[in-house]
């Protein structure tokens, strides 16, 4: 949607509408971002909120990084991904099951 919304230029509220209006990449951007909240009331209707929030939560660090990187072409720091990407294992191991944790008889 950013993209879409950067190369639209308008004098006014009204223009600004109607252009983006007309735009298939604004129209593309609103039908993931549907498809996207559809697919998040279904995890949470089948999965444990406390296990996966955490987990979407970290995913989205990683992938609005990746996404500018390549989408967009912004420079992202070595350091900002790779961060990223230690927030999302830690939180995976943080939301493993418990199961794997060995009890004693």
């Amino acid at each position: 949607m950013r993209g879409a919304m950067s190369t639209i230029r308008a004098d006014s509220a009204a223009s600004l509408a109607l252009a983006a209006a007309r735009s298939p990449s604004l129209w593309l951007g609103l039908g993931l971002w549907g498809v996207g909240f559809l697919l998040w009331l279904r995890v949470l209707a089948t999965e444990e909120i406390s296990r996966v929030y955490p987990v979407v939560v970290g995913l989205s660090f990683l992938v609005v990084g990746v996404g500018s990187r390549v989408l967009f072409g912004e420079t992202v720091p070595n350091g900002a991904l790779a961060g990223s990407v230690l927030v999302v294992v830690g939180i995976a191991l943080a939301s493993r099951e418990p199961s794997l944790v060995r009890q004693d008889p």
